[in-house]
């Protein structure tokens, strides 16, 4: 019998905060988002005191002081490093893994037994390897391992539905909006219908699911009667695109800081699409003002640029952002955001070269080996063009961020 396994990580930013910062354990804490903005990522402490994801942090501060909330700015070099660590080590529980998220994923447990005990076994390999807390959900379908993950969140972390009484018993409070792939809008439609519980939905007639939510609803539904609809995406779909934008720390009208930021980010993108081993075909470049303020002039700028070829080249990428920026900057705004965003992305190296390009290929790929090789290792930045600037006085704030535990050098932890 098909048998899917779905392992989550319990609270992930928080919890691999904890993992190098042990007087966060049992302390409420948030992490935020770029900016300091707002709330991305909640312990259970926090979520117990009704804090939303989302809620802007200026709001929460008189909470914050009242109950000493911890606060820590998203530190993404440390999240994505932990979670490749956690899935390495979830690979070796089953021979097919499917990546579902920075801290999901689904292991094919066909033919496994025992596989209550197995659960417990990849959990208590997770809290002694990687010190972080998962939970499990083991079902015949994926939609149901997704349902008995969140049931096994408020139990021992780990629920098995292998039988239909089992899985009668799961679906029968279980509400309906919590169904994986119910949106408001669906849950809104399905309660007024008298719909609450997963169980319930499971014994409409498919014909009238199929009328009011699709084929997609259809595959949800039959899924929950433990009919297989989704495969494990074991080789998941190149990205057909790739971006990185952020905001800025203070608003910014000078023409030369700007270029300072959309430089930067366009080197960050290059890195990423050459870590995915592709290769852009064209990139759009955006500013934008400060939307907040109503008070100040508000103007959006946005320019795509096909390239004469596809490259993952910095030098290039930044030339060509360069050039995306000088058709849209404006004096007289001051600007809040930028981004650089790379699109139709391609693998295919074999593209005919242009005449019109006299950048030499084959000398730079050993540099950009080089810059790519000193920036992983000894943290990004470490080599840099000079258009990014030194400074970088517009550089977003992470007033409360960790150090790179595991990704710098000169922070990792010492022994004493």
């Amino acid at each position: 019998m098909l048998m899917i396994c779905l392992c989550d990580v319990n609270n992930a930013y928080s919890s691999f905060e904890r993992i190098f910062d042990p007087n966060l354990e049992g302390k409420p804490l948030i992490v935020l988002s770029n900016n300091d903005g707002s709330v991305i990522a909640r312990s259970a402490e926090v979520k117990v005191l009704g804090v939303k994801t989302g809620v802007k942090f200026f709001e929460l501060k008189p909470l914050i002081k009242k109950h000493n909330i911890q606060v820590r700015s998203s530190n993404y070099a440390l999240y994505a490093d932990m979670s490749d660590r956690v899935m390495c080590t979830l690979m070796n529980f089953s021979p097919e893994q499917e990546i579902y998220s920075i801290d999901e994923c689904f292991l094919n447990l066909q033919g496994f037994t025992d596989l209550e005990n197995y659960g417990h076994k990849i959990r208590n390999t997770m809290l002694h390897n990687i010190g972080v807390p998962i939970s499990i959900g083991i079902a015949p379908t994926k939609t149901l391992a997704k349902l008995a993950n969140k049931i096994a969140k408020k139990g021992t972390g780990v629920l098995l539905l292998d039988t239909e009484e089992k899985i009668t018993a799961a679906l029968k409070d279980f509400p309906v909006g919590d169904i994986w792939g119910i949106g408001w809008q669906y849950e809104r439609k399905l309660i007024d219908a008298g719909i609450t519980t997963a169980l319930e939905l499971s014994k409409q007639k498919e014909s009238w699911i199929l009328q009011n939510f699709t084929v997609q609803g259809l595959r949800l539904v039959r899924e929950l009667k433990s009919i297989k609809c989704l495969d494990l995406e074991l080789f998941p779909e190149r990205k057909k695109g790739m971006c990185c934008t952020r905001s800025f720390g203070k608003r910014i009208a000078e023409y030369s800081e700007l270029l300072e930021a959309v430089s930067s980010y366009a080197a960050i993108l290059s890195s990423k699409l050459r870590k995915e081993k592709v290769f852009a075909t064209q990139i759009s470049v955006l500013i934008q003002t400060d939307f907040h303020r109503k008070d100040l002039k508000q103007y959006n700028g946005y320019k795509t640029i096909v390239f004469a070829e596809p490259t993952n080249d910095t030098r290039e990428i930044i030339q060509y952002a360069r050039k995306g920026l000088d058709l849209i900057y404006k004096k007289g705004f001051e600007y809040k955001r930028a981004g650089v965003m790379a699109m139709n992305l391609t693998d295919n190296t074999a593209f005919q070269s242009s005449i019109f390009e006299n950048i030499d290929r084959n000398k730079s790929k050993p540099l950009l080996d080089i810059y790519d090789t000193l920036n992983s290792k000894y943290g990004r930045g470490t080599l840099q063009f000079a258009s990014e600037g030194l400074d970088k006085k517009w550089k977003a704030k992470t007033d409360y961020i960790s150090k790179k535990y595991t990704t710098n050098w000169n922070d990792i932890l010492k022994a004493k």
